[in-house]
Parts: C-alpha cells; structure tokens; sequence
C-alpha cells in the first residue's frame, strides 16, 4: 500500500518535533537502499519547518534531462535554420563511425538521467563530475559556432554542466 506524499511529510514533521502521537523509531520516508544496504531519507522529505529537501540524485537526473533536452533544441533550430544539410557534417560527408560519435555524445546525458538514479553514492557522483567535464571540454572545442542561437544554448549547456559538477562535487 503506497502512503500519500502528504501524509509521510506529516508524519515525519511529527517525529522530528517529537508529538507525543509520533512513532519512536524510524520515519515512514525512510527506507533501506537496495543498492547500498543503507537507509536513507525518501526523494521529497521535510525540514520541519516548511522547506522541503530533495534527493540530489532527483536534482541531477533533472538537470541531466535539461541539458540534453537543450542539446535536441540545437539540433532542431538548426535544421530549421537550414544550417544542416542531409547526410553532412562540417561541410563534408559523414561516414558512418561520425554518426556513431554523434550517437554516442547525445546518448551521454540519456544514459546519465539513469546512471544518476541507479548508481551507489560514491559511482553516482563521480561518473555525473566525469560525463559534465567530458561534454564541457567537447563542447569547448567546437566553439565558435555559426549561430547565434547555437552560442547561446551552449552556453546555457554550460551552465547545466555546471549545475551538474556543483550539485555533484558538493553531494
């Protein structure tokens, strides 16, 4: 039986101001992970005092999900800017080991989105510090790009990498 968000926030509230109707012990967010064999805290938990704390591997699996999301708006305004041509790239014809690589990159932040929820502690942050630098330093290499929207959304690319190696290097 699934307990209702709002009810696990109550009923954690009240373990942590200790009412008497509290339940000694632990909490009904709480839960062994089946990854580490540690408890933890559920994704969503209260602070008591009407903050609400989130999972940093909720907070990374989302800036995961908009970096690439950004990453597919570029690719889709500069097919419709016409600044694509069909089977190119760079100017030049693409072999199939260049559509590989451009495969490859775009499934990192994919790939990433799971890694960063299934991975323990310790792999979990390090592959999300490892998987952002990789993509700013590729990305880094490719600029100046033609557009000026392109710039711009590598440059908001930087800032999810960012976020990403922050949120990370600070778990």
């Amino acid at each position: 039986m699934r307990i209702p968000l709002s009810y696990q926030l109550k009923r954690q509230h009240s373990n942590m101001t200790g009412h008497p109707s509290a339940r000694l012990g632990t909490t009904q967010t709480e839960r062994e992970h089946p990854l580490c064999k540690t408890r933890r805290v559920a994704p969503i938990a209260s602070k008591g005092d009407g903050r609400v704390m989130v999972d940093v591997r909720i907070i990374l699996s989302g800036l995961w999900v908009a970096l690439m999301l950004t990453y597919l708006l570029g690719d889709v305004l500069r097919i419709f800017a016409g600044d694509f041509s069909a089977g190119e790239i760079d100017g030049q014809e693409a072999a199939q080991w260049m559509w590989l690589v451009a495969a490859v990159m775009m499934l990192i932040p994919i790939v990433m989105v799971v890694l960063s929820l299934t991975l323990p502690y310790p792999a979990a942050r390090w592959a999300s510090v490892v998987a952002a630098a990789f993509l700013i330093v590729f990305n880094l290499a490719g600029l100046p790009y033609p557009g000026l929207y392109d710039n711009f959304l590598i440059g908001v690319g930087f800032v999810f990498n960012g976020l990403i190696i922050w949120y990370a290097w600070t778990w």
